[in-house]
Order: C-alpha cells, then sequence, then structure tokens
C-alpha cells in the first residue's frame, strides 16, 4: 500500500502547483473510494479479496432528498478536516 501511495503522490505532485488545488493526507481507514464532482458523486466500495477495479461502483446525484448523496459527502469533509495539508514542497 506504501507504493501505492507514494507513486500517486509522485504523480499528483504537478498538479499542486496549480492555484485551488489541495491535497491532504489521513490515516483513516476506508472502505470505500469517492469521487466527486459537480453534484455528482461515485462511490467505490472495497471488499476484502476484490480490487478496487473489480468492485462495484455507485452513482449518486445530489437532489433536495438525497440521503445516501449527503451521508458520503458528510463522510469525506469529516475525513477531510482530519487531514493534512500536503504541499508541492513535501
Amino acid at each position: 500500500m506504501g507504493a501505492k501511495i507514494r507513486n500517486s503522490l509522485s504523480l499528483l505532485a504537478p498538479l499542486l502547483r496549480k492555484e485551488g488545488v489541495e491535497l491532504r493526507l489521513h490515516d483513516t481507514v476506508l472502505y470505500n473510494s469517492m469521487f466527486r464532482s459537480d453534484g455528482q458523486l461515485l462511490v467505490n466500495q472495497h471488499s476484502y479479496g476484490i480490487p478496487a477495479a473489480q468492485s462495484p461502483v455507485y452513482h449518486y446525484r445530489h437532489t433536495d432528498d438525497s440521503e445516501m448523496f449527503d451521508s458520503y459527502v458528510a463522510s469525506f469533509e469529516a475525513v477531510w478536516a482530519r487531514g493534512r495539508v500536503r504541499s508541492a514542497a513535501d
């Protein structure tokens, strides 16, 4: 896992020099990956023994009664708040 994280940080390093881009590191155990943009949310569920690329991905949209979307976003924001900022100089 450490090698995957280091590789991701290396690949993302050029983006950290761009205005408005922020990356945070955390030590929280996560059970899914979330990708959010413009009221859309993709959630990749992680299951033991199944590679992420073969795991299910759920698509949620923000609406006035989007309970699942709101729950996942609240989870993301809690982890984001605990994370430490990683800069291009790190």
